[in-house]
C-alpha cells in the first residue's frame, strides 16, 4: 500500500510542476533517476512470506467408507508464493499411499524429523487429494500441522472426532471404527497405544470448582483425542474444551504433554468419584475443602492424607472401576462473638493536677458494626486513631463509638482527668466494650514520689524493701542481744533502716567494726596475740576498718538526704518510674492496680532525721572506739633480737 502512495504523491507532483508552468528543463530532470531506481524496486519487492505463512487450507473434505476401507482428504490450498505445505498424517500415525494435485500425482514430498510430510506448492489455489487405507486397527489419529479454516467429514462405519458441526477443527482427527455387538476389540501391533494421567482436584470451598489435567505418559509423536467423562454436576468454564453428552472431548497434538481446564460444580450432599474402566488413562483424585465443610469418606482409602507442605489434602490413587463417596455437609454455625480484641493496653501517667491517659487496642472484625468504650468519670477526650489515622469521634457522656471495619485494625483513644496525685493512686475505671486478652496496664510514676506500695494483677512489679526491712528489724534485735558493742536493739534497728540504701556489704563492714572493736576492748583477740608484730597488724587492721566504716556512714547520709531512695522495685520489666502490669484474659474491664505514693521530700526529711540522730551518737560511739581502740596499750615496742655468731671450736695444740 505504501508503494502505490508513493508512485501517488510522485505523479501528482510531476502533474503539479507541468501546470504550474515551470521550465521543461527542469521537469524534464524530475523525477531523478535515483528516485524512479528506489521507486521500481518497491514496487517489484516480494512479499514478506514464510512457510507455512504464504499458504494456508481454506477447506477441506474427508471421506472413509466402511466397504472401500480407503480415506480420501481432499484439500483446496491458498498459496501466496511457491512454498511447501506440511500435509495431514505423520510417519508414526496415518500417511497417505497417493497425492495428487490437481489431478496429477506427485511422488516428490519431503519428511522432516518429527515424522510429517511436506510437499511443494506453486502459487495459486490448487486441488490436493491425498488417499490411503485406513489400516486393521480400530484407530485412525491424523495430525494437522497446519489446521484447514473448515472441514466436512463424510464417513460410514466410523466414528469422528475433531471435526464439529460447525466445520472447526481441532489440532487432530481420530476415526474409531464402529464395533458390532458381539464383536471383540482388534489391536494393531504396530501402534503403541496412548497412555495418560488424568489428575482431577476437586476444591470446596464457598463456590465449587474442579481442576482436571492430563499428562501424556507414553512417548510423544501421535496426537491423542478421547473422551473424558466429567462428573456428576460438573461444567466446564475453560474456553476450548468442547463437551458432547457430559464428556469433554479431549485433542492433544503429537507434542503437547499436558492439558487442563477448570470446570464449575455443583453444590450436593453427595459426590461420587469413579475411575473409568479403561486401559488409555489412570486418574489421581485430590480433595480441596475448605473448613467449612465436613467431609465424609467411603470407599478405597486415601494414600496420602497431607501434601508436601502439611496441608490437609486427601489424594487417591484408584484403579479402573473403583470408586469412593464423598459426603458433605455444612457444620452448624455456633454462636460467638463476632469481634475479638487481640490486646489492650493503658497508660496512666498521673500528675499533680492532670493525669493523662492512652489505650490502644488491636480488634478482629467479623463484620462493620460499632463498638462502644465506656471512659472513666470526668475524662476530656483528646485524640482518636483508627489505623493510625485521627478520627474527629465525640463521646456520649462517657460513652464512646467507635466504627468498626471487617478485618483488623488497630485503635488508640487519649483523654486526660482533671485530678491531683493522692497517697493511694489506683488505676481508672474503663470498659473497653468486650473481653480480651493480653491486657496491659502502665504507670509512669512523676520521679518526684517515692514509692511505698504497689499491687494489682499477678504479673506486675514487687516493692523488695519491705522484705529487706524485715530481715533489718529481725537482725537489729539479735545484735542488741550482744553486749560486746553500746547498741541496744532500737538503735541496731535504726541504724539498720538508714543503712538500706547503700550496698549490703557497706552496712555488714559496719557491723563488723563495731563488733571487732567490741572484741578488742574485752581482750578476746589481744590475749591470743604474742609479740609486737602480731599486735601492731592487729591495731593498723582495726584503724583501716575504721576509716572504711567512716566512708560508709559518709555514703549513707549522702545517698540519704541527697539521692533517691532506693526501693528495691522489680519484676515484669519495671522500675521506681516504669510500673508494669499484665493479664491473660479480661472480661471487659481494665485492670485497676494502685500505688502508695509519698512525696520524696518525705523520704528526705526522714533521711534527715536519721542523720541528725546517727552524728548524736557517733560522738558517743567514736569515744567508746578510741576506748576500745587505746584499751591497756596502742602499740607494742618493737624489739629486735640478732643471733650471735656461733664462734668455731678451737684445736688443741700437741
Amino acid at each position: 500500500m505504501k508503494k502505490y502512495i508513493l508512485l501517488f504523491f510522485i505523479l501528482a507532483e510531476s502533474a503539479v510542476c507541468g501546470l504550474s508552468g515551470i521550465p521543461d528543463s527542469r521537469a524534464a530532470s524530475f523525477p531523478p533517476p535515483e528516485l524512479l531506481n528506489e521507486l521500481q524496486k518497491r514496487v517489484l519487492e516480494s512479499e514478506d512470506c514464510f512457510r507455512p505463512s504464504c499458504a494456508v487450507f481454506s477447506r477441506m473434505e474427508l471421506s472413509l467408507s466402511e466397504d472401500t476401507d480407503m480415506l480420501d482428504i481432499r484439500l483446496e490450498v491458498h498459496a501466496a508464493k511457491e512454498t511447501a505445505v506440511p500435509l495431514p498424517g505423520s510417519f508414526r500415525s496415518w500417511m497417505p499411499r497417493k497425492i495428487f494435485m490437481d489431478g496429477a500425482e506427485v511422488f516428490t514430498i519431503i519428511r522432516d524429523s518429527s515424522g510429517n510430510l511436506w510437499i511443494r506448492v506453486p502459487q495459486g489455489i490448487h486441488q490436493l487429494h491425498l488417499q490411503g487405507p485406513a489400516g486393521p486397527g480400530d484407530e485412525i489419529r491424523i495430525a494437522l500441522p497446519l489446521k484447514p479454516y473448515s472441514a466436512t467429514a463424510a464417513v460410514s462405519g466410523w466414528d469422528v472426532q475433531g471435526v464439529h458441526a460447525d466445520g472447526k477443527l481441532e489440532n487432530a482427527i481420530q476415526l474409531t471404527r464402529q464395533k458390532k455387538s458381539g464383536e471383540a476389540a482388534e489391536i494393531h501391533s504396530d501402534v503403541l497405544p496412548p497412555f495418560l494421567e488424568v489428575q482431577r482436584s476437586l476444591r470446596l470451598g464457598i463456590q465449587w470448582e474442579a481442576e482436571t489435567r492430563i499428562r501424556r505418559l507414553s512417548p510423544a509423536g501421535s496426537p491423542i483425542l478421547f473422551s473424558l467423562p466429567l462428573l456428576p454436576g460438573e461444567s466446564v468454564t475453560t474456553q476450548g474444551i468442547h463437551v458432547k453428552e457430559q464428556q469433554a472431548l479431549v485433542n492433544m497434538s503429537a507434542q503437547q504433554q499436558e492439558i487442563s481446564w477448570i470446570s464449575a460444580l455443583e453444590n450436593t450432599k453427595e459426590l461420587t468419584l469413579q475411575a473409568a474402566d479403561t486401559e488409555t488413562w489412570t486418574e489421581i483424585w485430590v480433595m480441596d475443602a475448605s473448613p467449612i465443610w465436613h467431609l465424609e469418606f467411603s470407599g478405597i482409602p486415601p494414600v496420602h492424607q497431607q501434601d508436601e507442605q502439611g496441608v490437609w489434602n486427601p489424594t487417591w490413587r484408584p484403579l479402573p472401576g473403583e470408586t469412593v463417596k464423598v459426603r458433605i455437609s455444612r457444620p452448624p454455625a455456633m454462636e460467638g462473638r463476632t469481634v475479638t480484641i487481640d490486646s489492650a493496653e493503658l497508660k496512666w501517667t498521673p500528675g499533680n493536677r492532670i493525669a493523662d491517659a492512652q489505650l490502644k487496642m488491636k480488634i478482629r472484625s467479623a463484620k462493620g458494626e460499632r463498638h462502644t468504650v465506656t471512659l472513666p468519670e470526668g475524662a476530656e477526650l483528646q485524640q482518636i486513631k483508627i489505623g493510625g489515622e485521627s478520627k474527629s469521634i465525640r463521646p456520649e457522656g462517657r460513652t464512646l463509638i467507635l466504627p468498626l471495619k471487617p478485618g483488623m485494625q488497630e485503635m488508640e483513644v487519649q483523654w486526660q482527668q482533671n485530678r491531683s496525685l493522692s497517697f493511694m493512686e489506683k488505676g481508672p475505671e474503663l470498659h473497653i466494650g468486650s473481653e480480651a486478652v493480653n491486657a496491659r496496664v502502665i504507670f509512669h510514676m512523676p520521679s518526684d514520689r517515692w514509692i511505698l506500695l504497689a499491687g494489682g494483677p499477678r504479673m506486675g512489679p514487687a516493692v523488695l524493701f519491705w522484705s529487706y526491712f524485715f530481715v533489718i528489724l529481725i537482725a537489729g534485735f539479735a545484735l542488741g542481744k550482744i553486749s560486746l558493742t553500746p547498741l541496744t536493739s532500737w538503735q541496731w534497728m535504726l541504724l539498720g533502716l538508714g543503712l538500706t540504701q547503700i550496698h549490703v556489704l557497706g552496712a555488714l563492714l559496719i557491723v563488723g567494726w563495731f563488733l571487732a572493736l567490741g572484741l578488742r576492748k574485752k581482750d578476746r583477740i589481744s590475749e591470743r596475740v604474742r609479740g609486737w608484730f602480731f599486735f601492731n597488724l592487729m591495731q593498723i587492721c582495726l584503724a583501716g576498718l575504721t576509716v572504711a566504716a567512716m566512708i560508709c556512714f559518709y555514703l549513707a547520709i549522702q545517698k540519704g538526704l541527697l539521692g533517691t531512695p532506693e526501693m528495691q522495685i522489680s519484676g515484669n520489666g519495671s522500675n521506681s518510674a516504669y510500673l508494669y502490669w499484665t493479664q491473660d484474659r479480661i472480661d471487659g474491664s481494665m485492670p485497676q492496680p494502685w500505688v502508695i505514693s509519698l512525696p520524696r521530700f518525705t523520704y528526705h526529711l526522714f533521711m534527715l532525721v536519721w542523720s541528725l540522730w546517727l552524728a548524736t551518737a557517733m560522738i558517743r560511739w567514736l569515744r567508746w572506739g578510741w576506748e576500745c581502740f587505746g584499751h591497756e596499750k596502742l602499740w607494742e615496742k618493737i624489739e629486735l633480737k640478732f643471733r650471735k655468731k656461733k664462734e668455731p671450736p678451737k684445736l688443741a695444740n700437741y
